[in-house]
C-alpha cells in the first residue's frame, strides 16, 4: 500500500509538471495585465491616508478606494476562472484513466485522491508564488506579500478542488466547464463588487457568505486597506458596504478547502461501491440469459 501511494505521487507530481509550463505562461501574462491596470493607481500608502481621512478629500478617496477594489475582483475570479478551464479537462482526462485501475483493483480511490491533492497543493502553490511576485514588482500589493501569498494559495486551491469536485460529478469537460462557469458568475454577484451586499434583501445578504470566493474577497480588502473592527469612520464605511461585519482569518478557507475535499471523497466513494455492485449484478443477469436462451432452443427443438 505505501508503495503504490508513493508511486501514485509520484505519478500525479510527474503530470503537473509536464502541464505546468503553459499555466505559468498564461497566468504570468494575466498576472501582468492586471498589474499595468493598477499602475494608474495611488500607491498604498496614498489609499491608506485616503481612508485614514488624510492626504487629500475623501469624496476622491472613494475613488481610488473603488479602483482598487474593482481590480482585486477581477484578478481574483480572472485567476479562478482561468484554471478551472486548464485543470478541468485533465481532471476528466486522469480519471478515464484511474476508473479503469480501481476498477481492476490495482489500488483504492482512497489513494487516488490523496494523490490528486498533493499535486493540487503543489500546482497551486506555484502559481500562488508565481502572481504574487508579479503584482509585488507592479506595487500592487500593500499588505505583507506573505498575506496576500497566503490568500491567493488558499482560493486557487479551493478553486481547483471544486473544479476537481464537479469533474468527478459530472464526468465529462464539456458539462463541468459550463457549470463551473455559472458558479463563478453567481459568486461574482454574491460577493459584492457587482451589487453592494448592503443593499441587498435580507435573505440575499445571508447568502453571500456561501461561496469561498466571498471571503477571499473580504480578506484581501482587510489587508489591502488595513482594516480594523475600531476603525475611523471612512474604514468603516468600506466594512458596511460590503457587509464585512467581523474580521474573517485564512481558516475560514482552510475549512472551505476541507470540506470540498471531503465531499469529493464521498463522491469517489459512492461512485466505486456503485461500479462494485454492478460487477457483482452482471454475471448474475449473463447466467439468467444463457438459462433463458437455452430455454428457449429446447422449446423451438420440441
Amino acid at each position: 500500500g505505501g508503495m503504490v501511494a508513493l508511486e501514485l505521487v509520484r505519478r500525479s507530481l510527474t503530470a503537473m509538471m509536464h502541464r505546468l509550463g503553459r499555466r505559468i505562461i498564461v497566468f504570468a501574462v494575466l498576472a501582468v495585465v492586471v498589474g499595468l491596470f493598477g499602475m494608474g493607481l495611488h500607491t498604498s500608502q496614498e489609499t491608506r491616508l485616503l481612508l485614514q481621512g488624510e492626504g487629500a478629500d475623501f469624496s476622491t478617496g472613494v475613488d481610488v478606494v473603488q479602483s482598487r477594489i474593482g481590480l482585486l475582483v477581477f484578478g481574483l475570479n480572472a485567476f479562478l476562472v482561468v484554471l478551472d478551464a486548464m485543470t478541468v479537462p485533465d481532471f476528466v482526462r486522469d480519471r478515464s484513466i484511474v476508473d479503469h485501475e480501481v476498477g481492476n483493483e490495482y489500488y483504492y480511490t482512497v489513494l487516488y485522491h490523496m494523490a490528486s491533492t498533493i499535486s493540487t497543493l503543489c500546482h497551486t502553490t506555484l502559481l500562488a508564488l508565481l502572481i504574487t511576485s508579479v503584482f509585488g514588482l507592479f506595487g500592487l500589493i500593500s499588505h505583507s506579500l506573505w498575506e496576500y501569498f497566503r490568500i491567493m494559495l488558499l482560493t486557487l486551491f479551493c478553486g481547483e478542488s471544486t473544479g476537481m469536485l464537479v469533474s468527478h460529478i459530472l464526468g465529462d469537460a464539456s458539462l463541468a466547464l459550463p457549470v463551473l462557469l455559472m458558479i463563478h458568475g453567481l459568486s461574482i454577484l454574491l460577493q459584492g463588487s457587482v451589487v453592494l451586499p448592503s443593499l441587498l434583501t435580507k435573505g440575499l445578504q445571508s447568502l453571500t457568505n456561501l461561496p469561498f470566493q466571498t471571503h477571499s474577497f473580504h480578506l484581501l480588502i482587510i489587508y489591502e486597506f488595513n482594516l480594523r473592527p475600531a476603525a475611523v469612520p471612512q474604514q468603516h464605511i468600506i466594512l458596511d458596504r460590503y457587509n464585512i461585519h467581523a474580521l474573517e482569518s485564512n481558516w475560514c478557507l482552510v475549512y472551505f478547502a476541507l470540506g470540498i475535499h471531503f465531499v469529493s471523497l464521498v463522491v469517489l466513494l459512492c461512485q466505486y461501491i456503485s461500479f462494485k455492485k454492478s460487477k457483482l449484478v452482471q454475471p448474475q443477469q449473463c447466467k439468467q440469459e444463457r438459462v433463458q436462451n437455452k430455454n428457449q432452443v429446447e422449446l423451438e427443438l420440441i
